[in-house]
């Protein structure tokens, strides 16, 4: 069976991570990390963390409460050289979840980890953010920002398991707009910024004035949007050396405005997107990224796999690059085959290759993607 380019790295993934958990159960360190930390759980169910709501059971599971409390895990694995693959987790959004289950310790940064502070006052920032705001500024042809300018913008600090629709309701309610764009974006603040999320016409970067994050090392780091690596449903957190990485907050930039116009362009955008995305099933969002010259949609749609199914997976007929999940007993299975399934026909059909924008997490098999 021909595989594409994101299901050959599911399959390679899901090996390793078999290989080096295996490896790690073996070592003495293993019983003392449970013992350490009585907050980790084994054979954790993940469906109801994953928005498809499909997926098996994590081999082992810690719900991130503190910035401490993981910087004590993260150093313990370190002093104690034990190799644990790791996963990352927030609300779900963006991911298909192994019937199998993840072979890994499974981080979850959720409600516990949501704080969220608006701070409107600039003479209480630190210097790289007002460095940061003036360098952007200078790229718009303004080298110096007045009073008023200044007390125009406000900040906004989240910690990476606030969902992002919440801090834009933050953001409207206290008027300032900056966010519109992402009232209904689903996910949380690390997992949107991980991959740059994005909808008509604005994204995650666009507001961005700082990540703070747990490096694998296990050192705190914040960085400034021009490290970032920022790009179409991409950043600096997904190249191999920052796996294990954690986002552990971020800081937006807004500016003050009408009240009644940040709710009209948010109620606007709200009824665009209930009017053209299918919102009653458990899905990913969108399934593929958006191919050059093209529509991922469109194609699909011209491809008459509208409705198509596999299983309990569907191709929505409302907006077809959408599946959804439609039957109780719809299995990761399903929606593999079905991925596969449209992957096939548009390149049979057009010559284009659909990739993935969801992220295949767990002890995939060749079987999965079967015809």
């Amino acid at each position: 069976m021909s595989l594409f380019q994101q299901e050959i790295a599911a399959l390679q993934t899901a090996t390793e991570q078999r290989a080096m958990f295996n490896q790690a159960r073996e070592q003495a360190a293993f019983p003392k990390l449970v013992a350490a930390f009585p907050a980790i759980r084994r054979q954790v169910p993940l469906k109801p963390y994953c928005n498809f709501a499909v997926g098996g059971q994590a081999a082992l599971f810690y719900e991130v409460t503190s910035e401490s409390e993981l910087m004590r895990l993260y150093r313990f694995l370190r002093t104690e050289q034990l190799n644990l693959p790791i996963v990352l987790l927030g609300q779900g959004c963006n991911l298909l979840l192994s019937d199998n289950g993840v072979n890994a310790l499974v981080i979850y940064l959720g409600a516990r980890f949501a704080k969220t502070a608006l701070s409107p006052d600039y003479r209480t920032w630190d210097y790289p953010y007002i460095e940061e705001i003036q360098r952007h500024e200078a790229l718009q042809g303004k080298e110096h920002l007045s009073e008023e300018e200044w007390q125009n913008y406000a900040l906004i600090h989240v910690q990476a398991g606030q969902t992002l629709k919440r801090t834009v309701q933050l953001a409207a309610q206290n008027s300032y707009s900056g966010l519109e764009f992402a009232c209904g974006i689903p996910g949380t603040v690390g997992g949107t910024t991980y991959m740059n999320a994005g909808a008509y016409g604005g994204t995650v970067a666009d507001c961005l004035l700082g990540v703070r994050y747990l490096s694998p090392d296990c050192n705190i780091i914040e960085l400034r949007p021009g490290y970032l690596d920022l790009q179409y449903r991409s950043s600096y957190f997904m190249i191999p050396a920052m796996q294990g990485a954690v986002i552990l907050g971020v800081t937006y930039l807004v500016q003050k405005a009408n009240k009644q116009d940040i709710a009209a362009v948010i109620k606007d955008l709200t009824i665009k997107r209930e009017s053209l995305q299918p919102l009653n099933y458990p899905s990913a969002g969108s399934i593929f990224k958006r191919p050059e010259g093209y529509y991922a949609g469109k194609l699909i749609s011209d491809a008459k796999l509208k409705g198509f199914r596999i299983g309990g997976a569907m191709v929505s007929d409302l907006h077809a690059g959408f599946i959804v999940n439609v039957a109780t007993d719809c299995q990761s299975r399903d929606i593999c085959r079905l991925i596969h399934k449209i992957q096939k026909t548009v390149q049979s059909l057009y010559g284009v290759t659909l990739a993935t924008e969801v992220r295949y997490i767990g002890d995939f098999t060749e079987q999965d993607f079967e015809d």
